[in-house]
């Protein structure tokens, strides 16, 4: 998913929270989960992969 794709599931009206708010979550999220991470059609996209 890239950003933009990532901001739209988490519409303000859901969260309750102003969109600067869920954009510094969503940054706090990202970090913490730290994906892998491919550009395509120079797109950022962000993936998760199972590392067992």
């Amino acid at each position: 998913m890239t950003t933009k794709d990532l901001l739209k599931k988490f519409q303000t009206k859901r969260t309750g929270l102003s969109s600067e708010q869920t954009v510094n979550v969503l940054a706090q999220i990202l970090k913490k989960l730290n994906p892998e991470r491919k550009n395509i059609n120079d797109k950022m996209h962000f993936y998760l992969t199972d590392k067992v």
